[in-house]
């Protein structure tokens, strides 16, 4: 009986018609007077920003420490009061936490995550809050408290409640399907699937179990966006075809620009990626190894203002970068590749066949194509 109740509860629950919802949240961190708290999503992946907007009224005690910093997921900081009143909006539910940069230890200590929910809500933070459990009594927060234990089996336990390494996410995401069956509706089970791509990286069952949702829940834009990136990120797999590039409206790459080349060696970076940059004098001294073997190189540039085009322009110049490089003005590399870290290295063949991927691994680039040129 307590479960068909627990069900119901969800299937009839309205937060997938959210359109901009307000909330009220009343923070007392009494330890923490004067001092400054972050409130953001714990982690992002490169080109998800997007999915964690929402809006906080900002005051002297309250500043938009995402738009301070350039940060493109919604992020504020707050200098803690005696009593602190967060007021704001959100289109959908939102996992947050507080987080808290100790200037002595240099260390970040983090709450747990919690959504964001209309209504008025109090929260009081302890004077040590890593991995403290933020209650908020409302019905997405009380789903996500039930959701977590469907799988809490599968985690090694460190420092009490705190939840560490996955040991199974096969298992885990067969048991967040199930509970989609149930509960078509779900933003919390929807977020957790997110949270684990961002972690463990793309897995088919992400998109078996985003089919079980209600039609009405794939109509969100967050939804379809979310599907599409991963789709776009299947499509782009090793032995799938490399998409039709479109850098600028002029430079465009295509199956026949590959035709030429027994295999096409892609360097994807940013003039904000430190290893990238350091990895480019072992690029420069592969592309002197290969390039009379048939190995073409060309990078890719995750730059698109006028100063930072200035900057990588000058860092390949410095390093002597011989190679045709682009620069992703119209995030089309990013979408259709589903490119959301770098360095990412990839091998096209001259068919267009994407043959390898890897995330910066330069030796295991080498073997391959050691072995691709016997």
């Amino acid at each position: 009986m307590k479960l068909f109740y627990y069900v119901l509860l969800i299937l009839i629950n309205p937060t997938f018609l959210f359109a901009q919802v307000k909330f009220k949240i009343e923070l007392e961190a009494p330890t923490f007077i004067n001092d400054k708290l972050i409130i953001s999503p714990q982690i992002v992946r490169k080109g998800y920003e997007d999915f964690y907007k929402y809006h906080l009224d900002t005051n002297q005690y309250i500043t938009d420490f995402g738009k301070q910093f350039g940060f493109e997921q919604s992020a504020y900081q707050i200098i803690i009061q005696n009593k602190n009143l967060l007021e704001g909006e959100f289109q959908y539910p939102i996992p947050l936490s507080f987080q808290y940069f100790n200037t002595k230890t240099k260390q970040v200590y983090v709450t747990s995550t919690f959504f964001l929910d209309s209504g008025f809500h109090k929260i009081q933070l302890p004077d040590s809050f890593n991995a403290y459990e933020v209650n908020i009594h409302s019905s997405i927060n009380d789903e996500y408290a039930h959701f977590k234990k469907l799988f809490s089996d599968l985690y090694v336990h460190i420092n009490g409640n705190n939840l560490d390494s996955l040991t199974d996410l096969q298992k885990k995401e067969e048991r967040i399907g199930n509970y989609i069956k149930y509960n078509n509706n779900s933003y919390v089970a929807f977020w957790e699937i997110v949270y684990d791509y961002t972690l463990y990286n793309f897995n088919h069952i992400y998109l078996d179990n985003l089919s079980l949702f209600s039609d009405n829940f794939k109509k969100t834009e967050l939804f379809k966006e979310f599907e599409k990136k991963l789709r776009n990120e299947d499509s782009t797999l090793i032995g799938k075809k490399f998409p039709n590039i479109n850098f600028d409206g002029k430079n465009i790459l295509t199956k026949k620009y590959f035709n030429n080349y027994l295999l096409t060696f892609i360097d994807y970076w940013s003039t904000t990626c430190l290893p990238c940059i350091k990895a480019m004098p072992t690029i420069v001294a592969m592309y002197h190894q290969y390039k009379d073997k048939g190995i073409h190189f060309i990078s890719v540039t995750d730059e698109n203002k006028p100063e930072r085009i200035k900057l990588a322009k000058s860092i390949l110049i410095k390093n002597n970068a011989r190679w045709p490089n682009y620069f992703d003005i119209n995030k089309n590399f990013q979408n259709k590749v589903n490119a959301t870290s770098y360095p990412l290295h990839l091998l096209v063949d001259r068919d267009g066949i994407i043959l390898f991927k890897n995330s910066g691994n330069l030796e295991e680039v080498k073997k391959f194509i050691n072995n691709y040129l016997k």
